[in-house]
């Protein structure tokens, strides 16, 4: 078995893992930067304070190599003055994702806006990072 590798370990060796998305309001969409490595994008709309949803991660691996995704977990960042990121909570992906090279996986996190989110959180977007943890 292969040692599990943090992040830092695997950009060092074989490129980047990371990206950036946003959690849109209504009409808008993904965004992300990535970088060569393994680019992770995702986005939901449509959130109200109280209410659940599902973030749809999208992985894609473009090293030469098979990686192993173990974990991903997402911060977010304010989406306009008065309004910040502890607003929206979104739970961490745990598992083994085993990507080959060139492929695209999908992992489904949940997320869900704070009951007691500001008005100032309506129809914002919230920038979004991810990190996270895999072998090669």
């Amino acid at each position: 078995m292969r040692p599990l590798l943090p992040v830092g370990v695997v950009l060092a060796l074989a490129g980047t893992l990371s990206a950036t998305a946003a959690i849109p309001g209504p009409g808008g969409g993904p965004r992300h930067i990535s970088h060569r490595g393994l680019v992770l994008s995702g986005h939901v709309g449509g959130l109200m304070p109280g209410q659940r949803g599902r973030l749809t991660i999208r992985v894609k691996n473009r090293l030469h190599r098979v990686v192993h995704l173990r974990s991903v977990r997402t911060t977010v960042l304010a989406a306009a003055r008065g309004c910040g990121g502890r607003n929206l909570v979104v739970s961490a992906y745990r598992g083994r994702l085993r990507l080959r090279p060139g492929r695209t996986a999908r992992v489904t996190v949940g997320v869900r806006m704070r009951v007691d989110s500001p008005n100032a959180c309506q129809g914002k977007v919230f920038p979004l990072t991810f990190m996270g943890q895999a072998s090669a």
